[in-house]
Order: structure tokens, then C-alpha cells, then sequence
């Protein structure tokens, strides 16, 4: 899902240099017109990972530090509290309201994590915390997300399209919807850097 060391790498797919996500966060003096352009090759380059639970070691320890700079503090710790603080449903309850039926069976829900995720909850998935549940289900065919986090992540951008009055849909003539609709990430990343492998699909894992 998240990589470190990110590659920088030139057109040719050289690679410059490597950083850790720790050593890039909070560091705008790091991009500049190259620079960002290494950063995009190197992604377009390199497979993202595959969703999982198990996270790289920046967002364990390196990502997020404390004010007074002696505490390290657990991004993936920190999503789970939050979830609880904010009394946000289970994953079941979720599950249920966006009418997808319930499941106790630890395998069909997350596959080869069903012993790990059962052994956190005391083997009672109601307890699922709903961050944790999204992160750790199954994928569905076609998709990197499962059947909950899909429905979810396709709703809320369904909002935020209907509420807004200056949608593109809305505002801009046919002629220019059409020729929005057809423009890919690849050609938005081609007419604003220097990056020329944007031929294959952005979102395509490459075999």
C-alpha cells in the first residue's frame, strides 16, 4: 500500500537516489520541478504494495513525531484510537448499513490474515474496528479495495460530486466534459513534468 525507500529515477529509469517516507515527510525543500519528476518515475516505475496490515516501519516509528521530539508515534495506532474516539461504528455495523451481509467467518472475511485479525479481537468479529477492518478484507475481482471499503470510498466521492455546484459536469459545455472524461492521470502528469512513461495505464500493476 505504502512504500519505503521511495526511488528517484530518470527517464530512462535510472535510479538517482533513495529515500525513506520518514526522511521525505514534512520536507517541501525536497521537490522542485526535477526533483518532482524523479519522484513521479519512480512511482510509475516501482509496483505499489499490496494492502495489507503490515506496515512499512516509517509509519510504525518514523512518520509522526511528538512535539517535544522524545516520542515516535504509530500512524496505524493513531487511525485505530481515532476510530474509537470519534465513536465510529464496527466494522460489522458498516457492513450492515451499507447492506452488505454480515460475516463470522474469519477466512472469507480476510483471507490468510484470518488468524492474526481473529487472535486481536478475541475471535469476535463484532468487535472489528472499522479502519482496521477496511485495510484488512478480502479484494474484490478488479479491484485493490474489498466489497465495504469499495461501497464506502464510492459513496462519499458520489457526495462530494452531488454537492458540488461547480462539478465539472455542471459548468463546462459538452464539447469540453467529453474531452475531460477521456483525459487519463498520464496525460496530467505528461503536460505538467518532464516524465515520458505515462504510455500505460497509471493504476495497472505491471506483471
Amino acid at each position: 500500500m505504502i512504500n519505503s525507500p521511495y526511488q528517484f529515477m530518470d527517464n530512462s529509469g535510472t535510479v538517482l537516489r533513495n529515500l525513506t517516507l520518514g526522511e521525505m515527510f514534512e520536507n517541501p525543500n525536497l521537490l522542485n520541478n526535477e526533483t518532482l519528476s524523479q519522484v513521479l518515475n519512480g512511482l510509475l516505475r516501482v509496483n505499489s504494495k499490496e494492502r495489507t496490515l503490515e506496515m512499512v516501519d516509517d509509519i510504525r516509528n518514523f512518520l509522526l513525531i511528538s512535539e517535544m521530539g522524545t516520542m515516535k508515534m504509530d500512524l496505524f495506532a493513531m487511525n485505530v484510537q481515532r476510530n474509537r474516539d470519534h465513536g465510529v461504528c464496527s466494522y460489522q455495523k458498516a457492513k450492515d448499513s451499507m447492506g452488505i451481509a454480515a460475516s463470522t467467518n474469519w477466512t472469507e472475511m480476510f483471507g490468510p490474515k484470518d488468524r492474526s485479525m481473529a487472535s486481536i479481537y478475541s475471535n469476535n468479529t463484532n468487535n472489528i474496528d472499522l479502519w482496521v477492518g477496511i485495510i484488512g478484507e478480502r479484494s474484490v475481482p478488479g479491484s485493490d479495495l474489498g466489497e465495504l471499503g469499495g461501497k464506502l470510498v464510492a459513496a462519499q466521492f458520489k457526495k462530494i460530486r452531488n454537492a458540488d455546484r461547480l462539478w465539472y459536469e455542471n459548468v463546462f459545455p459538452p464539447a469540453l466534459v467529453k474531452e475531460i472524461r477521456t483525459t487519463s492521470l498520464g496525460d496530467v502528469i505528461k503536460r505538467n513534468s518532464i516524465v515520458t512513461a505515462t504510455n500505460t495505464p497509471i493504476f495497472v500493476k505491471v506483471s
